[in-house]
Formats: C-alpha cells, sequence, structure tokens
C-alpha cells in the first residue's frame, strides 16, 4: 500500500516535474536560440566587415545579396522568437491557464483511474487494504471534485465580475457621455453669456453717446436760452435807457419851454409896464423937450436889443443844446448799433466753434465706435476661432478615444482569437490521449468546426 501510494506521489511529481523540465527546456531553447543568433549575427557582421576591407569592394553584390539573405534569416528567427515569446504570453491568459488545469486534471484523473484499474486486477492484495485504498481513491477523487467545484465557482465569479466590470464600463462610458454633454453645455452656456454681455455692453456704449448728445444739445440749449435771456436784458436795458433819455429830453424841452415862457411873461410884464410908465411919463411930464423923448427911445431900444440879443443867445444855446442832444442820442444809436455788430460777430464766432466742437466730438465719438466696434470684431471673431479651436480639439480627441478604443477592441479581439486558436490547438493535441476524461463544458460551439473529427464525435456524444 505504501509503495502504491509513493508510486502515485512519484507519478504525480514526476509528471509535474516533465511539465516544468517541457517548459525549462523550451526557455533554455529560446533562450540558445536567441544567444546563438546573437553571435552567429555577430560573427557574420565580422566576416563581412573582414571581408568587405579585404576585397575592397569587388563583393559588394555577393556581401549585399549575403546581407539580405542573414537579414531575412534574422527577421524569420525574429518572429519565429516573438510568436513563442507571444505563445508564452497566451499560456498565461487565464482562459489557457484554466483549460491547462483541466487538461492536466483530466491526466490526473485518467491515472487515477488506471491506478484503480490496475489495483482491482491485484487479486492477490488484500480485501482490506483495496477497500482502504478504494477509500482513499474516493477521498481524491472527491477532493478532486470539490476543487473542481471551487474552481468553477471561482471561474462563475471571475465571469460574474468580468460582467460587473463590463457593466460598469457601459455606466462609466454612459456617464462620460452625459459629462461631455454637461460640458457642451456649459460651453453652448459660456457663449450665449458671452454674446449676452456683448449685446450688453454695445446698449450701453448706445445709451452713453445717446446720453452724452442728449448733454450737449442740453448744454446748447441752455447756452442758447442764456443768450437770448442775456439778448432780452440788454433789450430791456436799451429800452430803459432809451426811455431815461427820452424822459430827460422831455423833462428838459419842458424845462426850457417853461423858461422860455417865464422869460416871455416877465418881457411882456416889463414891457406893459415900461409902457405905462411912459404913458404915466408922457401924463405928467407933457411937457418936457424932445431931448429926454429922444434919450427914453434910445434907452428903450437899447433895451430892445439887449433883450433881443439875449432871446437870441437863449434861442442858439437851445438849438445848440437840442443838437448835443441829438449828436448823443445818435452816438448812443451808433454805440447800441455796434455793440449789436460786435454780439453778431461774437455770436457767429461762438457758433464757428460750438460747430468746430461738436463737429470734433462726433467724429471722436464716430472714431470711437468704429474702433468699439471693430474690436467687437476681432473679440467675436477671436471667440468664434477659439470655440472652433475648442470643437476641433474636442473632435479630435474623441476621435483619437475612438481611434484608440478600436484599436483596443481589434486588439483585444486579435488576442481572443489568438487564445482560442491556441486553446483549440492544445485540445487538439491532448485530446486523443483523454476520451472519457474530459469536462464536458470544455469546449464551445465556436470550437467544434475547429476540432478533430475524433473529438468533435466525442464531444457530440458527451453533449447528447
Amino acid at each position: 500500500m505504501d509503495v502504491q501510494k509513493q508510486m502515485k506521489k512519484l507519478e504525480k511529481r514526476n509528471l509535474m516535474e516533465a511539465m516544468k523540465t517541457d517548459m525549462e527546456h523550451k526557455s533554455k531553447n529560446v533562450n540558445l536560440m536567441r544567444r546563438l543568433h546573437q553571435e552567429r549575427q555577430e560573427a557574420a557582421l565580422e566576416e563581412k566587415l573582414a571581408r568587405a576591407q579585404e576585397a575592397q569592394g569587388w563583393r559588394a553584390n555577393e556581401l549585399s545579396q549575403e546581407e539580405e539573405l542573414a537579414y531575412h534569416m534574422d527577421l524569420a528567427k525574429r518572429e519565429d522568437i516573438c510568436k513563442l515569446k507571444e505563445r508564452q504570453q497566451l499560456w498565461e491568459m487565464r482562459e489557457l491557464v484554466d483549460l491547462k488545469t483541466q487538461i492536466r486534471n483530466a491526466y490526473f484523473t485518467k491515472a487515477l483511474h488506471t491506478q484503480l484499474a490496475e489495483s482491482r486486477a491485484l487479486k492477490a492484495k488484500d480485501r482490506s487494504e483495496l477497500e482502504e485504498y478504494k477509500m482513499r481513491l474516493q477521498k481524491e477523487v472527491e477532493e478532486h471534485e470539490r476543487l473542481e467545484h471551487i474552481r468553477e465557482k471561482d471561474n462563475e465569479m471571475r465571469k460574474r465580475q468580468y460582467r460587473n466590470d463590463l457593466q460598469d464600463q457601459i455606466i462609466s462610458g454612459h456617464k462620460k457621455k452625459i459629462e461631455e454633454q454637461k460640458q457642451r453645455l456649459l460651453d453652448m452656456q459660456l457663449v450665449d453669456d458671452t454674446i449676452r454681455t456683448i449685446i450688453y455692453e454695445e446698449k450701453m456704449q448706445e445709451e452713453e453717446v445717446k446720453r452724452k448728445r442728449d448733454l450737449a444739445k442740453a448744454d446748447h440749449d441752455a447756452y442758447m436760452e442764456a443768450k437770448q435771456i442775456w439778448i432780452q436784458r440788454e433789450r430791456e436795458k436799451e429800452e430803459v435807457e432809451e426811455r431815461k433819455i427820452r424822459e430827460y429830453l422831455c423833462q428838459k424841452f419842458e424845462h426850457e419851454k417853461q423858461l422860455q415862457e417865464t422869460n416871455r411873461k416877465k418881457a411882456d410884464e416889463r414891457i406893459a409896464a415900461q409902457e405905462k410908465l411912459l404913458d404915466r411919463i408922457q401924463q405928467l411930464k407933457a411937457g418936457r423937450d424932445e431931448r429926454e423923448r429922444i434919450a427914453q427911445i434910445l434907452c428903450d431900444e437899447e433895451t430892445r436889443l439887449r433883450e433881443e440879443a439875449e432871446a437870441k443867445k437863449k434861442k442858439e444855446s437851445m438849438l445848440q443844446r437840442a443838437q448835443e442832444m441829438k449828436e448823443t442820442v445818435e452816438n448812443l444809436l451808433k454805440e447800441k448799433m455796434a455793440r449789436a455788430e460786435e454780439e453778431k460777430k461774437m455770436n457767429e464766432i461762438y457758433r464757428q466753434k460750438l460747430e468746430r466742437e461738436i463737429e470734433a466730438a462726433k467724429k471722436e465719438e464716430r472714431e470711437k465706435v468704429e474702433k468699439e466696434r471693430d474690436k467687437k470684431k476681432q473679440y467675436g471673431a477671436e471667440l468664434r476661432a477659439g470655440m472652433e479651436q475648442l470643437y476641433r480639439n474636442r473632435a479630435d480627441e474623441k476621435y483619437q478615444q475612438a481611434a484608440e478604443q478600436d484599436a483596443r477592441a481589434r486588439e483585444q479581439k486579435r488576442l481572443q482569437d489568438k487564445i482560442a486558436e491556441e486553446r483549440r490547438r492544445i485540445i487538439n493535441e491532448h485530446g486523443p490521449q483523454l476520451y472519457g476524461y474530459l469536462p464536458k463544458n470544455m469546449v464551445t460551439q465556436e470550437d467544434m468546426s475547429h476540432l478533430n473529427p475524433e473529438l468533435r464525435d466525442y464531444f457530440a456524444t458527451v453533449a447528447k
């Protein structure tokens, strides 16, 4: 019994060591092939250099052909090494590891059944030992089935985890699309806010221009109103001065008239008194001589001449004063006309100056509006260019992401195809030796068309 147990352990150990030795041998072969290829390549390169130095170019064509042949051989070796490395990497995949485990378990089960058959053939052995061996074998089978059950649960958990990861990827992709949509909406809102800001600034500038225009108009209206008030006041002042002059002239004329009337009355009274005196003298002194009469006449004539001279002098004085008053009035009128002309000239100068200032302000306002318009156009163009560049960058990023995703999908599909191909190769290689010991779920419906006819018939029969 101990011998059989040791034999079984030895066989298991030999099987594991054989597989391990096989892998190490293959790895050593690969390393040896790589080292030999590198040494061969270095030797070929040294030989080429030596021959090139010796031949001095006359064997350039042959060397080129040899180099090309060596290059193709090197390329073929590299391809073989790459395929071997790729196959080694594929062997580390979960599907192939599980397949190897199943095949190894099938070999182990086959060995167990073989040993069981051999033990049954040994009729000379003790019945109790055989039963004990059967129990141990049954326990090992149960342990193996338990391990298989655990492995299947592990595979199921891995599949469930894979489905969950795939679902998480789908959810994350959906969330990413939602975030991109939100970002797109934020960009559109930013553009709308920018446009609203530009429209608001244009409206504020138009209101500012309108306010300045209204303010300039109000200043002009206030100036014209103040000017009209000043003209009205000057006109009122002139009317008051003219009225005062007329009143003064009227008063002076009335005074002169009253003075003349008084003088005339006094002269008439004096003449009347003299006539009365003369009549009285004539009555009293009727007998005076002619000399006194002549003297009296001469005296009267002298008095008359003196009074006439005084009246003439007064009249000339009045005429002179009237002429002076006339000249004063004319001078006042001339000064008034001169002031009006000067005021007209000043108004014209101020009007021209105001028109120039208004025109300069309008020109400055137009230039400012034009600059603002150009600035807004430039800002709008820069904004559009920035948004277009942003959209282009995002489109490029999406295209790059889609291309990377497609490349990953193609790489994943290529890897899955290689895994499936290697898996089918291993099944075709080990399947004929394990009839009756392979699990039912080892192959899929897609694998059936790639299996050997015997394996295809076997799995079809097992599936039924």
